[in-house]
């Protein structure tokens, strides 16, 4: 069975046999972290944990701590003493073969110790902001991919940032959980995942890079030489039908090989698609292309990688399948507005490879969740929403029995009302079920879950350590309906629709909710808001504009109030024109226009931007540009008097009209905003007779016209174009003297240039 195998730090199955060549460094120690925690300013706990195989010297009983700040402070060094109770040997065998034990002539295992001092800064190294803290412990072992490691010392190192001394940072170091360990047992040909998955209190930002083994005084150890550029043919060592191991092998070959090993590729990894088969044929090619394959995630620190070579039967003091692999990891926290690197540690491990074949590391597996609740799933980690009660169920299945360790107290403690169950324990199946139900306040939270899954083969067991990662995000699900932002006139209202669908994983059924809406912190001025704000969909009319805020708590949630959607809307208020006054420019003491003479109409329009404004006057008919000329789309209706559908576009025009009317104006802003006036036009009286009857009965007695410019001449014709009367300045007195009755004919000149008018009239005196 070939399985994905999560680990994060399997321990060593296989440590320094006896037999060392160099006695003076017969310590051996394989791995270490130095950590520190402020427990108040100035004032920090230093923790190293260091490893050593059983097989060499006894563990230490004090370290000593170097502590400097390069280029400000030569530092000084601080002991450190060891923490009771803190010694511990690893339990890598089954029960059958006896209680585990720690000595040279034993089986071989390790042994951990930890130590710790309190560092106190004076006034003077407070004033350096770069600490470093430093332990070197003699020495290490053997190891495959560094050169000559038996000779060089353990070097642990974390790096403090103290800040000004107005505002220190008082930062806390990542730290990883005490089963956690360094030195892991991998496999030869499987995918390892393995996970560092460091803890952060101060909720920092962390990175994770590899680096390179340090040595005495923080000098870099040479990395070995893998030899040539590495193996670049490939057997595989377990092929599928048609190859085999000895008459039908099927080859890789290595591409991007090295000379030598690196930080970035520890020791010999890659992966190859054995098992692609040929498009063409159907079958897997008896030769195929591998790639180095050695990853670390940055963001969550997981590594990954297929260990290649195996090397039996060999000693462990000869140091072979060993391989030193250090992570820095980094920690950022925005400072100003800038990202500052506030501390970092080193985790230096020792990778051990062995030939697992004989036993099945356990697989972890981690059902999906419905789509629809919207939880992320990532190996080691889950993506989970606040407001909801997510049930994660994580599997583990083995050949052998499993058993599961796991601090319920600590998840009940530290995990947003969480909890988490263990069944079937002890068998080749076992369910971990984690319950969570973060609220709004925990987003943005990640929350770690050490775990240790042990099975029970013997000799050797299979020991695991992962870390599961459980983020917390904000995921509103109450959704405006149409835009989020939304334009309206001063005067009108909007209608706020919301739609809101938040699962419960736990329930399986959609939440219900109570609703709540308020004005935006952002526009805290702004109003609108009805009488009844506790409906999910409500009317606003404001005068401003306002961004509106609905908070929806989910009454279904377990948490009771504590849980909440929010979505805002934000309503633009566009000012309508504002029309103060409109007025018609009549002749100088007349109250009306004469009948068929313009006369302008002044508008006066208070906004201050118009920018963009359009016009419309309505009828439109007898009405003329500004400048005096007819608008064009205006001229036939002057040759039609009848025709008033047609509109005016300018906001000052004359008005031409044959009676008094009244004519409305509407003013339209780029924003679709409408304001309407209206204003009556008065024409004066237009008459010229056609007939007079000249016998003094007080009808029709003389020529009189009206709506005609007074001063205006006045010549009549005989029907034979004989001029009879000719009057310079006609004031409306001829009543057929000195003629008979009869047709006549007359011409009217208005003065100045005046209009002429032109017809005839009857005299009839009977």
């Amino acid at each position: 069975m070939k399985k994905l195998f999560q680990l994060s730090g399997l321990f060593a199955a296989v440590l320094i046999m006896a037999g060392y060549s160099h006695n003076a460094k017969a310590s051996h120690f394989q791995g270490s972290d130095l950590t520190y925690a402020c427990v108040a300013p100035g004032t920090y706990v230093a923790n190293l944990r260091i490893f050593r195989d059983c097989s060499g010297n006894p563990l230490p009983t004090s370290a000593t701590l170097n502590m400097r700040s390069p280029g400000c402070n030569t530092g000084r060094n601080v002991t450190m003493t060891q923490v009771a109770g803190s010694t511990g040997i690893g339990n890598l065998y089954c029960p059958q073969l006896g209680a585990p034990q720690c000595s040279s002539s034993g089986k071989p295992n390790y042994e951990t110790v930890k130590f710790t001092a309190t560092i106190t800064f004076s006034t003077p190294e407070k004033n350096c902001t770069d600490w470093y803290f430093t332990s070197t412990n003699n020495a290490r072992p053997k190891i495959e991919n560094l050169v000559d490691a038996d000779y060089e010392d353990l070097y642990s190192e974390a790096f403090l940032k103290l800040g000004p001394v107005a505002s220190p940072f008082n930062n806390n170091s990542p730290d990883f959980d005490p089963l956690n360990v360094p030195i892991p047992l991998v496999c030869v040909n499987q995918d390892i995942v393995y996970s560092l998955n460091a803890q952060e209190v101060d909720s920092d930002s962390l990175s994770y890079e590899l680096v390179q083994p340090l040595g005495s005084g923080g000098a870099p150890i040479p990395y070995a030489n893998i030899g040539g550029t590495g193996p670049s043919i490939i057997v595989n060592p377990k092929p599928l039908p048609p190859y085999n191991t000895t008459s039908n092998q099927q080859y890789a070959i290595l591409q991007g090989g090295q000379a030598s090993y690196s930080a970035t590729y520890p020791m010999p990894s890659f992966i190859a698609p054995w098992n692609t088969p040929d498009p063409a044929t159907g079958v897997p090619p008896k030769i195929v292309n591998a790639v180095p394959y050695f990853n670390l995630d940055p963001i969550s620190g997981q590594l990954r990688f297929r260990p290649a070579v195996y090397t039996a039967g060999t000693l462990s003091s000869a140091g072979r399948n060993k391989y030193a692999v250090v992570v820095r990891i980094n920690e950022w926290r925005k400072v100003n507005g800038a990202m500052v690197k506030v501390g970092y540690i080193r985790r230096d491990m020792l990778f051990i490879v062995e030939d697992c074949s004989g036993n099945v590391p356990p697989v972890t597996t981690v059902p999906p969740i419905p789509p629809k609740f919207e939880v992320e799933l990532n190996d080691t980690l889950v993506k989970v929403q606040t407001c909801n009660t997510t049930r994660i169920v994580y599997k583990f299945q083995d050949t052998d029995k499993i058993t599961i360790t796991v601090d319920t107290a600590k998840i009940r403690r530290d995990l947003p009302n969480g909890s988490m169950r263990i069944y079937k324990n002890g068998t080749p199946n076992v369910e971990a079920v984690l319950m969570i139900t973060p609220e709004a306040s925990h987003a943005g939270h990640t929350y770690l879950i050490p775990i240790r899954i042990e099975d029970d083969a013997c000799p050797i067991k299979s020991i695991a350590n992962p870390v599961y990662r459980i983020e917390v995000r904000r995921q509103s699900l109450a959704k405006v309906i149409g835009n989020e932002t939304r334009e309206i006139c001063l005067g009108e209202t909007s209608k706020l629709d919301v739609n809101l669908s938040r699962p419960d994983s736990i329930l399986g059924k959609e939440a219900t909710y109570s609703y709540q809406w308020s004005l935006h912190p952002s526009t805290p001025n702004g109003d609108g808001l009805p009488a009844n704000r506790s409906q999910r969909d409500i009317t606003v009319k404001p005068t401003k504009t306002t961004r509106y805020l609905l908070k929806a708590t989910n009454t279904l949630s377990a948490l009771k109030g504590a849980c909440y959607d929010t979505t805002s809307v934000l309503v633009k208020v566009n000012e309508n024109p504002i029309i103060s006054s409109i007025t018609v420019g009549y002749p100088q003491g007349r109250e009306d226009i004469i009948f068929g003479r313009d006369a302008m109409i002044n508008v006066v329009i208070d906004n201050v931007d118009q920018t963009g404004y359009t016009y419309k006057w309505s009828p439109g008919s007898k009405m003329l540009a500004s400048n005096g000329r007819p608008d064009s789309t205006i001229m036939a209706d002057l040759l039609d008097p009848s025709n008033d559908s047609v509109s005016s576009t300018v906001l000052n025009p004359k008005v031409i009209s044959l009676k008094t009317r009244t004519y409305k104006l509407t003013v339209t802003s780029p924003s679709g905003c409408e304001s309407s006036k209206e204003v009556e036009v008065k024409v004066g009286a237009f008459f010229l007779p056609n007939i007079i009857t000249p016998n003094n009965d007080g009808k029709n007695d003389k020529f009189v016209y009206k709506g005609i410019e007074p001063n205006t001449s006045l010549q009549i014709f005989n029907r034979w174009g004989v001029k009879v009367k000719d009057y310079k300045s006609y004031d409306n007195s001829f009543g057929g003297e000195g003629i008979s009755d009869g047709v006549y004919y007359y011409i009217l000149k208005e003065p100045k240039g005046g209009k002429t008018f032109k017809g005839y009239f009857e005299i009839v005196r009977d």
